[in-house]
């Protein structure tokens, strides 16, 4: 009597452990579900980029007289720390079903209450090489710019000069130039007017993407390359000066495939998550080096059922409670910005420009004068 009560007691614990197995497969569209069947989405994150940009648009003053010029002499530049968040989403292009034991809601994350988020501010200036440009950068033109190089240039090589009739004729290039150098800075005196835009950006970084409005991707090497170059958004409004690159290591993330055929797997289906080297540059400046954890980049494990409702660290999304996931997407939006205290910087900070670089002219014509009467 006491074998056949320890067989029957043993079936019971048999029967309840078996109770509580849950199986997990990969979801079809076509699959048919029972009231028993879960389906939950694996988590990945997303990176969301705010950067804000600094128009500069290029004003002139002949007395009372102020007008700002057109938006082809309008430079469009990065001066304010970039921000990232990284936001943890419903990944649903990973889709599972769990079969046996009705699973309680409340393991699961809800997408609208339980959005992950991270913020990170990338300062804009990082490297003590990279220095802010100039007054003189957004309101001197490319063939100025050269010109006055030239000066610089020459000044160091007067030797270059070998016969009387070349000191004349640089002399006279020279003279002309300072007049035009002259005319434009004393009769229109330039400023600098700014606006800001907030450019906002979500991309997945594990995923390449075609030329978006001046946003791509690329492999590069073991690396995953993202370029944010949105020059399209600001057709109309100047010229874009500044390219903001996200690199991120290359994983190898195992594929579905290799771990789950179409028969059922016991236990709960879950990612790790995976750090992954990523840095940030804007033109050729690297503004930071980290690594940041990414989950759709891990490895697929298992967990019982007993070990999942007790895990805090596993994240798994009801599909029934999932909204929209963001995709890419992009959005501009204009931000209050009072520039009159940069409008009366850039008149002082442009007029001391024009006074060291008239210096240097005055200074050259000196030497070319000097090197002609040596001839």
């Amino acid at each position: 009597m006491k074998n056949i009560l320890f067989y029957f007691a043993l079936f019971l614990v048999t029967l309840s452990s078996c109770s509580e197995k849950n199986y997990t497969k990969l979801y079809h569209d076509d699959s048919s579900n029972n009231s028993k069947d879960t389906k939950y989405h694996l988590p990945k994150n997303l990176l969301k980029f705010e950067i804000t940009y600094t128009l500069n648009e290029l004003g002139i003053q002949k007395g009372s007289y102020y007008k700002v010029l057109n938006a082809n002499d309008t430079k469009i530049t990065i001066n304010d720390p970039i921000v990232i968040t990284n936001i943890l989403v419903a990944d649903t292009s990973k889709t599972f079903v769990v079969t046996g034991e009705k699973i309680p809601e409340s393991f699961f994350k809800n997408f609208k209450n339980s959005l992950t988020q991270e913020k990170t501010s990338i300062p804009f200036l990082k490297d003590k090489n990279h220095k802010t440009p100039l007054f003189s950068f957004f309101t001197t033109s490319n063939a100025e710019t050269e010109a006055y190089n030239a000066v610089l240039k020459m000044q160091d090589s007067m030797s270059v000069i070998k016969t009387k009739k070349e000191a004349q004729l640089a002399l006279e290039i020279m003279s002309y130039y300072k007049s035009q150098f002259v005319m434009l800075n004393e009769n229109f005196h330039p400023y600098v007017k700014q606006y800001k835009i907030k450019y906002t950006v979500v991309i997945d970084p594990l995923k390449l993407y075609s030329n978006n409005n001046g946003n791509s991707s690329k492999i590069d090497g073991n690396k995953i390359s993202h370029t944010i170059f949105p020059h399209e958004i600001f057709k109309d409004k100047g010229v874009l000066n500044d390219t903001v690159t996200f690199t991120i290591s290359k994983p190898n993330t195992p594929l579905l495939s290799e771990f789950l055929d179409d028969k059922p797997i016991e236990g709960i289906i879950y990612q790790t998550s995976s750090p992954l080297d990523v840095e940030i540059l804007l033109n050729d400046y690297s503004l930071s080096k980290n690594t940041l954890a990414f989950t759709q980049s891990g490895t697929f494990k298992t967990i019982a059922i007993k070990e999942f409702k007790k895990a805090k660290s596993i994240v798994v999304f009801n599909s029934e409670k999932t909204e929209n996931t963001p995709k890419f997407e992009e959005k501009i939006e204009e931000l209050n910005f009072d520039s009159t205290a940069i409008t009366k910087a850039s008149k002082k900070a442009i007029r001391n420009e024009y006074k060291e670089k008239l210096k240097n002219i005055n200074l050259l014509l000196q030497k070319l004068k000097k090197r002609k009467e040596e001839f």
